[in-house]
Parts: structure tokens; C-alpha cells; sequence
């Protein structure tokens, strides 16, 4: 039996991303929202002993985390999950310059950046 598709969704604004989630759930991916960083992180945690999981990380770049905008908090979010391990294939959907000079602005981290949202659908649907 193949590994059960998994998406997490990080945004502080679950309705962003509804028509990526509900387009997931139809195709038989199980979605997760995590509404931050920290909630992001637990979720992971709890998810990653399960080897029957095959999971994706979609977060976006700007978050508002304990009453602050944070402009970097998909990056930071991206570095603690390498810290901890919690190695997940991962897509930033964000504004065009930042998807432009994402790879160049964090060259450690080991994921990728769209400004696309058929990209990001693709991602969540397992097909990207």
C-alpha cells in the first residue's frame, strides 16, 4: 500500500489557500493548516514517526507571529525544521521578488519558492 500523501499548509491566513487545500482533499491528500511557526513545528513532530506518511510542507513567507510581522517567517520556519530534522520536501508560495531571490537570499535552505499558484496546487497534489 503505497504511503498516505500528506500536505501541511503554514499560513497565518488559512483562507489564502483554501481552493489548494480543498483541490488536495479531493485527490486524496490530507491537509493540514498550521496557523504558525510554532504550531507548524508541533504538527511536523507529531506527524514524522509515521513511516506510512509521505508528507509536503507549503508555507508562505510573511507571517504574523505573536502579534509581529515577521518578513522572514517561512525561512525560519525552513531552518528549524532542518535543526530538528523534520526533512520535508517544502515550497514557499510568495510574492514574485521573493520567489526571484529566494535561492540567493537563503542558499542553506533546502527548499524552493513560487509566486505561482499552479505550481503550489501541483505541489500539494503530489504532482510536482
Amino acid at each position: 500500500m503505497p504511503p498516505t500523501r500528506v500536505a501541511v499548509i503554514v499560513d497565518d491566513n488559512p483562507s489564502n489557500n483554501a481552493d489548494i487545500a480543498a483541490s488536495a482533499e479531493r485527490a486524496g491528500v490530507q491537509v493540514h493548516m498550521a496557523v504558525s511557526t510554532s504550531d507548524a513545528l508541533r504538527l511536523l513532530a507529531s506527524l514524522r514517526s509515521d513511516s506510512a506518511l509521505n508528507i509536503r510542507v507549503i508555507t508562505d513567507m510573511h507571517r504574523i507571529e505573536d502579534g509581529q510581522h515577521v518578513t522572514d517567517a517561512g525561512a525560519r520556519l525552513i531552518r528549524t525544521m532542518q535543526d530538528r530534522q523534520l526533512v520535508f520536501p517544502t515550497l514557499v508560495f510568495c510574492g514574485e521578488r521573493s520567489a526571484a531571490t529566494f535561492s540567493s537570499s537563503y542558499p542553506t535552505l533546502n527548499a524552493k519558492a513560487t509566486a505561482n499558484e499552479n505550481v503550489v496546487k501541483d505541489f500539494a497534489l503530489f504532482e510536482y
